[in-house]
């Protein structure tokens, strides 16, 4: 948690881009801190292809919901932290796949992120009704605390609240084993890896975001191995012009079981596949339990990109 801005003015969000367009609202006219004076805001930084993030959206769905009639609103403030998060096309599909419907703002150039100096994926701002920060966290977690401190906001203003809360899941998503692979990047940008951890056989070319499949092949002979520590895999993928792309999945050297596959992997025959149609965070182990594992992903297709594995426990 970051006390240090705390009881400081909350930043206004600009009208305007960089290139002196008008921001991209979703679900909502364009709001300012200003004019929502006497309510409670939540700021909301997020991008929609981190887990962290998405951890959190079915407790901020929850406030939404309890709060937004009795003076809370809720701003997401959608910060990219890959290029095809730019896409207003990818996050509107993001809006509906994640049954987001608070307003939220694209922020493509870093404008509201900066103005609130903030350096994280997700973190919170809560703005009380005079318009001062009094709260902020950082990452996942903190959910009780975080409502607790919503509740007094509210009443401070003068709204009615209840003192029940909807936020009883306070562990459930998010601890990290100390022993846990941490968050790797693909991309030569910001690329954190070493042999021991990643492995490319066949023609793999490495990209300033992300690595791609090189050659189309008639078989999977060409294969991305990432040794790891966790008991969920998670990578971001897509696919250049948005083509259906196929990706195989084995874990210790056999395909994905329905025991220990991720919500994103689908069966054909004995083979664990992961369908490419949408630029996003794909889910792709959940074993039983936490330990050590080889994850081998190999495709045919010379289209398929590969940005950031994340883990979870």
């Amino acid at each position: 948690m970051g006390d240090m801005i705390n009881g400081i003015k909350a930043p206004n969000f600009p009208l305007k881009d960089q290139q002196g367009k008008n921001l991209r609202w979703f679900n909502s006219p364009p709001l300012t801190i200003e004019n929502l004076k006497g309510k409670v805001v939540l700021v909301d930084f997020w991008t929609y292809s981190c887990i962290n993030c998405q951890r959190t959206l079915p407790i901020i769905r929850k406030w939404w919901d309890k709060y937004q009639g009795l003076g809370l609103v809720i701003i997401g403030v959608h910060t990219p932290e890959f290029e095809f998060e730019k896409d207003e096309k990818n996050v509107k599909n993001a809006l509906g796949k994640y049954h987001i419907s608070w307003p939220v703002v694209m922020d493509n150039d870093y404008l509201i992120w900066e103005l609130y100096s903030n350096r994280y994926w997700p973190a919170k701002y809560l703005v009380n009704h005079q318009g001062e920060i009094i709260y902020n966290h950082f990452g996942e977690g903190n959910y009780i605390e975080t409502e607790v401190k919503i509740q007094s906001a509210l009443k401070d203003a003068g709204f009615k609240v209840a003192s029940t809360l909807s936020s009883q899941f306070e562990n459930e998503s998010g601890a990290l084993w100390k022993t846990q692979t941490p968050e790797i990047y693909l991309g030569s940008m910001r690329a954190n890896y070493d042999s021991a951890t990643i492995t490319f056989e066949g023609q793999w070319k490495v990209e300033k975001e992300y690595v791609q499949h090189h050659r189309e092949t008639a078989d999977l002979e060409d294969i991305l191995v990432l040794k790891y520590t966790a008991r969920e895999v998670f990578l971001v993928m897509s696919s250049e012009d948005n083509c259906a792309v196929k990706v195989y999945v084995t874990l210790d050297g056999v395909p994905l079981t329905e025991e220990n596959a991720g919500a994103g992997v689908k069966f054909e025959s004995e083979k664990a596949v992961v369908e490419i149609t949408f630029p996003t965070l794909y889910h792709l182990v959940r074993t039983k339990t936490f330990g050590d594992h080889i994850l081998r992903i190999s495709t045919t297709s010379s289209k398929l990109k590969c940005f950031a594995f994340t883990f979870g426990s």
